[in-house]
């Protein structure tokens, strides 16, 4: 019974985070009922436990109480919180932090700044007597602001650091590459910034960052296969625009907006970009595309495969129907998952061929399995895991497979447990040589297991509260996860060491850099750090108190 309890604990736990994650991940949140039938070729579809390692822990603040609920129209010019919002001394995040909204509170505005969207407010009675001038994010996923028509433009005071506006020209940009090793593309304040990274430090250190473009709500970012570009996704009026820039800041283009994507789409709802990805000669990018509701939660999925060039021709690889949701580039094929397969074709279309058929997942709730797909480093191999049909049923298992380049999908080990299926997040290391997956259902906590790439030889490394698995080295020997204090360094065959974080700080996300060496996201809401960590647990920042935690890094 204990075990059970706990199971459908973490369930019910899992739906609340994942609706907590969508903010960060932006995948969409649970869409209306949909049964177990499956009308093709649009689908129904939530976030899978993948969104659960981008929790966004809530921050708990101090102070006297203002505004307890947004004021009634009077036709002030005002700004709500949408979340628990920091207050700065300026228009940017580089400003101080001198007091906060809470969610729902609300604050007269006497000012904009046009260049980053951000409001001058009142400043709150909690802010004191001493405080110059207050400001608060524009961002639509943070206020909402009513009767700002007329609001006068305000004159932005100076800033602590100032930002760097010089951009370095290619040339010199090479040659940072080449000394530096790394670059981090990262957003702050809705902009996109990129610093290079010593590579050769550990941990990793970084270089003075540069503002690459100043178009505002970038919300993803994907640095190309030689780091010499960046496509990036802005927003404005609740419309995707897919852009490409030059590392260096210099030609900065607009390639695709989604309302210009040639599909049907029902009242009520928008197209989004679902994944997007590099083609590796770097000349194009491919996506999928998503259905959401703009009433509330809810979304559709059209089962497609778009290339994009970077003169902005589009070109259906594969149309509705035909494609996918979650898809992985090897060499000059795709690998596409949906909710009842996975497929193979070539990057032009044509050689499309079913892989693996499965029946639709039962999950239980309105939301769709669909296979994660891992690509491994050398690119020869997608490796996935699908549960069974009825996988939170105690005899349930979930299948584990090795896709090749070429010739049929391996079957590999069964592990006995659908749950870990749905909700383990199974991670390969780079080279396929081990597995690592979290079991909800131990009565202490979650239990990390690690196996070998074939799925077998299964072993307990650890049993926390919120454990998370977070990614592998690229030697394969360490790796990290997430638990409730903090995060731990974990080593194949050796004893892990726990790095805990002060106050309630939580860790996003993290991704590895060299053998010893990562980046990882950790804070609370709105006050996100990005910092270099080593495996001894020393960690040094690189980027402090970001709005946002959307990052992608390079290596060579």
């Amino acid at each position: 019974m204990m075990r059970l309890r706990s199971l459908w604990g973490f369930i019910g736990l899992l739906g609340m985070l994942g609706l907590a994650c969508n903010a960060f991940a932006g995948s969409g949140g649970l869409e209306p009922e949909a049964g177990l039938t499956l009308p093709p070729p649009v689908v129904a579809e939530t976030p899978t436990a993948e969104g659960v390692s981008g929790l966004a822990a809530t921050a708990t603040l101090a102070g006297t109480a203002v505004v307890g609920t947004p004021a009634p129209n009077t036709g002030e010019p005002l700004v709500t919180a949408l979340v628990d919002l920091n207050v700065r001394s300026g228009p940017g995040v580089i400003y101080d932090r001198v007091s906060f909204l809470l969610k729902g509170e609300s604050a007269p505005v006497i000012g904009q700044d046009p260049n980053t969207g951000w409001w001058k407010i009142v400043c709150p009675p909690r802010a004191g007597g001493s405080v110059a001038e207050c400001w608060v994010s524009g961002g639509t996923q943070y206020t909402q602001a009513i009767n700002v028509a007329g609001v006068p433009v305000a004159v932005a005071p100076p800033t602590p650091t100032p930002v760097p506006t010089q951009t370095p020209t290619p040339e010199a940009q090479s040659d940072v590459v080449a000394e530096l090793s790394g670059l981090l593309a990262y957003v702050g304040d809705g902009r996109l910034f990129i610093a290079p990274l010593n590579l050769t430090t550990d941990p990793v250190t970084i270089g003075s960052p540069q503002l690459i473009t100043t178009n505002g709500f970038v919300n993803r970012i994907y640095l190309s296969p030689n780091g010499r570009q960046i496509a990036y996704v802005s927003v404005s009026d609740e419309t995707e625009i897919l852009r490409v820039v030059n590392a260096d800041g210099s030609n900065d283009q607009q390639l695709l907006q989604t309302t210009n994507i040639p599909v049907v789409v029902p009242d009520g709802m928008r197209l989004t970009f679902k994944q997007i990805a590099w083609h590796p000669d770097e000349n194009s990018l491919f996506f999928t595309t998503e259905m959401v509701s703009d009433e509330g939660p809810g979304s559709q999925l059209p089962l497609d495969f778009w290339q994009l060039t970077l003169d902005g021709t589009l070109t259906p690889v594969l149309p509705a129907g035909q494609g996918g949701v979650n898809f992985a580039i090897i060499g000059n094929q795709v690998i596409l998952s949906h909710p009842r397969g996975v497929l193979r074709a070539n990057l032009d279309g044509s050689g499309r061929t079913e892989l693996i058929a499965f029946p639709l997942v039962n999950t239980a709730s309105e939301w769709f399995f669909i296979p994660e797909l891992q690509v491994t480093e050398d690119k020869t191999a997608v490796y996935t895991a699908i549960p069974d049909a009825e996988p939170l049923t105690p005899e349930s298992t979930t299948a584990l497979w090795r896709i090749p380049t070429t010739g049929d999908p391996e079957p590999l080990a069964t592990i006995p447990s659908g749950i870990i299926g749905l909700f383990g997040g199974l991670t390969w290391s780079p080279g396929g040589t081990n597995l690592a997956f979290t079991d909800p259902q131990d009565e202490d906590g979650s239990s990390l297991k690690l196996a070998s790439g074939t799925g077998e030889g299964v072993s307990v490394y650890a049993v926390a509260d919120n454990l998370t698995f977070l990614g592998w080295s690229p030697d394969e020997r360490h790796f990290l996860y997430r638990v409730a204090t903090g995060f731990v360094v974990g080593t194949m065959g050796g004893d892990p060491l726990e790095v805990p974080l002060p106050g309630g700080r939580t860790v996003l996300n993290a991704r590895w850099l060299t053998p010893t060496s990562y980046i990882l996201v950790s804070g609370i809401s709105g006050a996100w750090d990005l910092q270099s960590g080593n495996v001894a647990g020393i960690l040094v920042p690189l980027v402090t108190e970001g709005e946002t935690a959307v990052f992608d890094i390079w290596t060579p």
